[in-house]
């Protein structure tokens, strides 16, 4: 199957707008963990700084949905190393018809252990923007900006409940760390993005094979790992009509869903009661690359379908 490629943008329709953010964001959120390298007894004992680039085509069964470009970048010496995590998402197909919609992030780790995140998504000219601060290692997040407001009411953060998180970006590289020691995919990360707190658990599911389904993507021999979420505060509360999105939330920075697993983004006619955390079932395959064990697929099921991400070999 050919690859969908990329739409100028058209004016908003926003039929299509909340499920195709929570979409793109959801997947963001979850491929995240970027280019893994081998474990720590296959790795030489400082490694050249890795600069990697990877692209996902995602798809919401034989419809495509969106281009994800991702890239995990470091410089300087092995004791003192800059870390990068950049990501930007945007509609292709008859998606990119229906919205306009864009969205990219961007983590970094500095020698001095100083953390930053910043993410921002567009629609129809609007910017809504993510930008926290943390100083060091175990210092409480600084929130730089989170504008604009709000279109609703959101659920508070309780305290307490924002000790110890980390950005999406943090949690990534936190994890990229722990593979390669050897340690697998079973990790917990308290995550922020500046208004947004959640929970996300990964969890160790051993080997598997991935059979080749598109021409321009991997099969062979992966390491399967499930993605959990749950979220603490920070999302638009409930309305009477909302119904659950494909992903984890109801759309890009500015909308999201209730505790619990509960989210917006379908129209409850289609789907006619809630759905919880426990509807979902995200799997994430890790397989062995040339530039070394990287993210080749997400899949996300629920309800009404599922959705795939897929590594392109050849982009």
């Amino acid at each position: 199957m050919s690859r969908p490629t990329p739409l100028p943008p058209r004016p908003l329709r926003l039929v299509a707008t909340p499920a195709l953010r929570g979409t793109i964001c959801g997947v963001l959120a979850a491929l995240w963990l970027g280019p893994l390298p081998g474990l720590a007894q296959d790795a030489p004992a400082a490694p050249p700084p890795r600069d990697q680039r990877m692209v996902f085509h995602l798809d919401w069964g034989p419809a495509p949905l969106a281009r994800i470009e991702m890239r995990i970048r470091e410089d300087g010496p092995p004791d003192a190393r800059r870390r990068v995590a950049e990501a930007q998402g945007e509609p292709v197909g008859l998606a990119g018809l229906l919205s306009d919609f864009r969205l990219t992030q961007r983590g970094e780790i500095l020698p001095d252990g100083e953390r930053r995140f910043d993410a921002t998504s567009n629609m129809d000219g609007e910017d809504v923007t993510r930008s926290v601060r943390w100083a060091g290692p175990g210092a409480a997040p600084e929130v730089r900006d989170s504008g604009p407001p709000p279109e609703r009411p959101l659920t508070p953060i309780p305290a307490g409940e924002l000790d110890d998180v980390v950005s999406p970006s943090g949690a990534a590289l936190a994890l990229l760390d722990q593979v390669a020691a050897g340690e697998g995919c079973d990790a917990e990360f308290r995550m922020f993005d500046g208004v947004r707190r959640l929970n996300m658990t990964v969890i160790d599911e051993g080997p598997d094979r991935l059979e080749r389904d598109r021409d321009w993507t991997y099969a062979g021999p992966a390491h399967r790992c499930r993605i959990r979420f749950e979220r603490i505060g920070g999302f638009p509360a409930e309305e009477a009509d909302d119904a659950p999105g494909p992903l984890s939330g109801r759309g890009g920075l500015r909308d999201g869903g209730a505790r619990n697993g509960v989210s917006g983004g379908v129209a409850s006619s289609i789907w006619p009661r809630r759905v919880a955390e426990e509807d979902y079932d995200r799997l994430l395959w890790l397989a062995p690359l040339p530039a070394g064990l990287s993210p080749v697929r997400l899949r996300v099921e629920w309800p009404l379908g599922y959705v795939t991400a897929r590594i392109d070999l050849e982009e």
